[in-house]
């Protein structure tokens, strides 16, 4: 497992008895030369903010495809890729309460139960739609809790259907258009390399040459969040890890955004921060 991933993605490994062994990211995600798989391992990496596309090709030619599984909770839009498994969670990019998604060409039995909880974990995205989203923050970090346990249940009956009613390929032009201004207008003073064809990313991740007080641009309505705390606690994180984690930027890039406006504000805030 990379050590710059969220708690909520080690619970099922506890849950399940398996050993996790962390390895650690090298600039532009890549994988240090010293990882290598054992017998029975898995690896597990991640398509962070929908923006590596050319890292998980990477991995996918070094490391044997049956045991590699993909997680494209960030990267919605992305294809499944030719491993054991591709991870995907639309809640990250619609306004869903629940459900995951798994892709794989091994033999799957549905989970007996369907999560019957939906219901609650819709405060946070009515009180986004009628007023703003710091205001459903809290009902936001409930929603997350109660989400974390491990036991498999099929996708709720509300997400199912509002799943069925979304314009997919709307959503996915509009976030790449987002992507690629935001890239345009800030591209020149991000530290990460980014591909400006990304499909339809999570976010447009900015790494600044020197940090931006998110408390400031929160002041100004733009909230941008942390990626992932937690990660802070583990050891030996790698310089590339600990930039990440105090110095990216996730700049929205959603389809609810009103263009151009916000984007235009969005840059114009962040430039007189740098």
């Amino acid at each position: 497992m990379p050590a710059y991933v969220c708690d909520s993605m080690l619970s099922s490994l506890e849950f399940s008895a398996k050993e996790c062994v962390f390895y650690h990211l090298q600039d532009d995600f890549q994988i240090g030369p010293e990882v290598e798989l054992q017998d029975g391992d898995l690896l597990l990496f991640v398509d962070y903010f929908g923006v590596c596309g050319k890292a998980v090709a990477e991995v996918l030619g070094r490391f044997p495809r049956d045991r590699v599984v993909i997680d494209c909770s960030q990267a919605f839009f992305q294809q499944a890729q030719p491993c054991l498994a591709t991870l995907y969670s639309p809640r990250k990019f619609f306004g869903v309460p629940d459900g995951g998604l798994l892709v794989t060409a091994q033999k799957m039995r549905q989970p007996a139960l369907r999560d019957d909880r939906s219901s609650t974990r819709m405060r946070h995205l009515v009180t986004r739609l009628s007023s703003s989203a710091a205001e459903g923050y809290a009902s936001f970090k409930d929603a997350e809790a109660s989400l974390v346990d491990p036991d498999p249940r099929r996708i709720s009956i509300l997400s199912e259907r509002l799943l069925q009613s979304i314009d997919y390929e709307g959503v996915q032009n509009r976030r790449g258009e987002n992507f690629r201004f935001l890239h345009e207008q800030l591209g020149s003073e991000n530290q990460l390399k980014l591909d400006e064809y990304c499909d339809a990313p999570l976010c447009y991740p900015f790494l600044p040459r020197a940090n931006i007080d998110k408390r400031c641009l929160a002041d100004l309505g733009i909230f941008v969040p942390t990626y992932w705390s937690e990660v802070a606690d583990r050891p030996n994180l790698s310089q590339f890890e600990q930039r990440l984690l105090l110095g990216m930027l996730a700049l929205p890039i959603g389809q609810v955004l009103d263009v151009p406006a916000d984007l235009e504000f969005i840059v114009e805030s962040v430039r007189e921060m740098l």
